[in-house]
């Protein structure tokens, strides 16, 4: 509303821990609806974080996705372009975690601790002694499933876009947007009026690259 007053919408649904077998179903059935525009809105923190920092584990784990999604958008039946936010990774923080399968862990609190979710989804407190220094989140967007994609006839189908916020009158890419050479557009992202994704009625302020 306001923006795209006549255009037609048509909405799938990925759970938060979702696979990318479903991401490429979902992909295909709005595909198959004749969309012409995808918005995807699909992060992934940690990994994007350990491949940006050289994890051999999470780059092999994002360039078998994006080879599976890239043969997926290969065979869509109408033309489509894909807009995917760069992410918000860069918003947290991380700590080296020696027995975890991509070497890192984003730091989140619970019951006002911080702490992370070890591979097998238990809950371990932070510990500076045990865990060493938090490592501030700088992560490139190259190391993200869609945004891998190197085929030119299918990368430029995708178009990556990060945040800016205004400061005072000038704007600058947002702290928590994730950037690099794979981002093509940036946009406002902060404080976003629109529908809240906890709620069937409620409308509210929402900022990040999926606003952007």
């Amino acid at each position: 509303a306001g923006l795209a007053p006549k255009v037609s919408m048509y909405g799938v649904c990925e759970e938060k821990h979702t696979s990318i077998y479903s991401i490429m179903t979902n992909l295909h059935i709005l595909n198959e609806q004749g969309c012409k525009i995808i918005n995807l809105s699909i992060g992934s923190d940690e990994l994007s974080f350990a491949a940006t920092e050289g994890n051999t584990n999470a780059k092999n784990a994002i360039r078998r996705m994006s080879k599976l999604l890239a043969y997926s958008i290969s065979k869509f039946k109408h033309p489509s372009l894909l807009v995917a936010s760069s992410g918000n990774a860069n918003a947290y923080k991380y700590i080296q975690v020696d027995d975890a399968f991509y070497g890192y862990k984003k730091l989140v609190k619970k019951d006002g601790k911080k702490g992370f979710y070890d591979d097998r989804g238990e809950w371990n407190r932070y510990n500076t002694k045990i865990y060493g220094d938090q490592l501030k989140g700088d992560c490139d967007a190259y190391w993200n499933i869609f945004n891998y994609i190197d085929d030119s006839r299918l990368s430029s189908k995708i178009m990556v876009v990060g945040s800016v916020s205004l400061h005072k009158k000038h704007y600058k890419v947002s702290d928590y947007s994730v950037g690099g050479t794979r981002v093509n557009v940036l946009a406002p992202g902060d404080h976003v009026y629109s529908v809240l994704p906890s709620s069937n009625s409620d409308y509210g302020y929402l900022s990040g690259t999926s606003q952007a």
